[in-house]
C-alpha cells in the first residue's frame, strides 16, 4: 500500500509541476507587486494556482495539501532564484520511477569512461578566464581542474540516480510481499 501511495504521490507532483510550469503567462498570474511597486512572485498566488491545477477527485485526497506545498516549494525555489538573477536556475523535474534497463545502463557507463572532460558551466569558464585574462594562469588552470572533477563527480552521480531510480525490482516487491504473508 505504501508503494502505491509514494508512487501515485510522486508521478502527481510531476504532472502538477510540468502543468504549472507549461501554464500561460505563469509569472503574471503568480506575480504581485511588493511594497516599493517592484512585482515580485507570490507564494499565495503560486498556491491558489496549483490548488486549481491539482486533481481534484483523488483517491489520495487527504495528501493534496502536501501535493500542493511540496510543488509550490520547488517551483517557488526556482522562480526567485530567476526573480534575483543573480544565479542560474533549471525548472523543477522529476525522474521517472522505472529502473534504468542493463543496456541503458551499460551505455552510459561506456560513455563515462570515454568522456576525456566533461562540461563545465559558463559562471565556472567564466571565472576561468578572468583568472587567465589577469595573468594568474596557475591559479586558472588548477580552478580548470577542479571544476573538471567536480563535473565529472556530478556525471557519475547522475548515473547513479539513474541506476537508483526504480522502488525495487519486481522480485524485491515479490518477495516483500511473500514476507508480508507471514
Amino acid at each position: 500500500m505504501l508503494t502505491y501511495v509514494l508512487t501515485h504521490y510522486h508521478y502527481t507532483l510531476k504532472r502538477l509541476i510540468e502543468d504549472a510550469l507549461a501554464a500561460r503567462d505563469l509569472l503574471n498570474r503568480i506575480s504581485t507587486p511588493d511594497r516599493r511597486g517592484k512585482v515580485r512572485v507570490s507564494q499565495y498566488a503560486l498556491s491558489r494556482l496549483l490548488y486549481t491545477l491539482a486533481p481534484k477527485g483523488w483517491s489520495l485526497a487527504p495528501l493534496r495539501d502536501y501535493l500542493i506545498g511540496d510543488a509550490a516549494a520547488m517551483l517557488l525555489s526556482h522562480l526567485k532564484k530567476q526573480e534575483k538573477g543573480k544565479h542560474l536556475s533549471n525548472p523543477p523535474t522529476l525522474s521517472g520511477l522505472e529502473p534504468m534497463t542493463g543496456s541503458a545502463a551499460q551505455q552510459a557507463y561506456a560513455e563515462f569512461a570515454t568522456t576525456v572532460e566533461f562540461p563545465l558551466k559558463p559562471q565556472q569558464i567564466e571565472k576561468i578566464e578572468d583568472m587567465r585574462d589577469s595573468g594568474k594562469t596557475r591559479v586558472a588552470e588548477r580552478i580548470e581542474k577542479v571544476y573538471q572533477n567536480w563535473a565529472a563527480s556530478k556525471a557519475a552521480g547522475e548515473i547513479m540516480r539513474k541506476m537508483d531510480s526504480g522502488m525495487g525490482s519486481k522480485g524485491d516487491r515479490h518477495d516483500a510481499e511473500e514476507n508480508r504473508a507471514f
